[in-house]
């Protein structure tokens, strides 16, 4: 067993940041393939793998080290809150940075966890923020638009993988894919804020796996927060359950420039536009207020 995840991690430390990062994938990988989980196999007194189990296994180890393949793509799905979301490329994988917000904003809304809310998830991607709410609030109705058709099948296969059908989603160029009419209580987005710059120093994994519209936007990244602010407003009740109980209507996750994302707000009629920290003390996400 050991001599097993020694050799994982020899050959996986090139792409790791660290031993421990290595020992962590070396362990997922071996479980992935054997279909058990780490406590089950550490009760094993011996291990041997058979030939196809052999074969699989240096097959995702030559993609996560060759081909720089993601480890969240080798192995299929990530954890996302209670869900499991299914992830492909080239649609994003869902950060844990995201799931943090994610947590923060369930929890804030809590007191109208049973109203018949209308939320809207504007880069959807995998759809794991919209489905995490739905699942979250089973009376809301929870719209998912994204531009990426490989995008939206996924993420309709996630709410059919998690059996959530209070959602629905839209392939469409941000507003576009809202009839004009509709209006929503909260708008929530994980939108693309890389800046070109940036993006050409980001990690094989990232530059070669997932798709360049969920991560780069130009104007110093600010290009799809300024579209989202065109409208945010217009679309959002004036008189919502969340506004008249003192509750965020918008959550942006935010990128190397919060003050931007901010200002382009500030002009807007929110009471309150306040920038959260993460649990790294990075301001990751823009909450506002009506």
């Amino acid at each position: 067993m050991q001599r097993i995840i020694r050799d994982l991690v020899a050959q996986l430390l090139p792409v790791c940041d660290s031993e421990a990062e290595a020992t962590s994938q070396a362990w997922q990988l071996l479980e992935h393939v054997l279909g058990k989980q780490k406590k089950q196999l550490l009760l094993q007194p011996s291990l041997v793998l058979s030939p196809n189990q052999n074969t699989v296994l240096a097959d995702l180890v030559r993609q996560r080290v060759i081909a720089r393949r993601p480890l969240q793509y080798l192995l299929g799905c990530v954890p996302f809150g209670d869900l499991l979301i299914k992830v492909s490329p080239p649609t994003l994988i869902p950060r844990p940075e995201t799931e943090e917000w994610v947590s923060w904003l369930i929890e804030k809304l809590q007191p109208v966890s049973k109203e018949p809310l209308h939320i809207l998830d504007l880069c959807t991607g995998s759809g794991c923020i919209a489905l995490a709410l739905a699942k979250a609030f089973p009376q809301a109705e929870v719209w998912g638009i994204d531009i990426a058709e490989q995008a939206i099948a996924l993420a309709q296969e996630n709410a059919l993988h998690n059996h959530i059908t209070n959602v629905r989603f839209v392939c469409a160029d941000l507003w576009e894919g809202v009839p004009s009419a509709q209006q929503f209580d909260l708008i929530v987005s994980n939108p693309p804020y890389i800046t070109p710059a940036e993006y050409e120093q980001l990690q094989p994994e990232v530059l070669l796996w997932e798709d360049v519209r969920a991560l780069k936007a130009e104007q110093q990244g600010l290009a799809v927060y300024a579209r989202i602010a065109q409208e945010a407003m217009s679309r959002l009740y004036k008189n919502s359950i969340l506004a008249n109980n003192s509750l965020p209507v918008l959550v942006l996750e935010l990128g190397t420039d919060p003050a931007g994302v901010q200002q382009l707000f500030a002009h807007m009629s929110f009471s309150k536009l306040v920038l959260q920290k993460d649990l790294q003390q990075i301001y990751r996400w823009l909450a506002g207020w009506i």
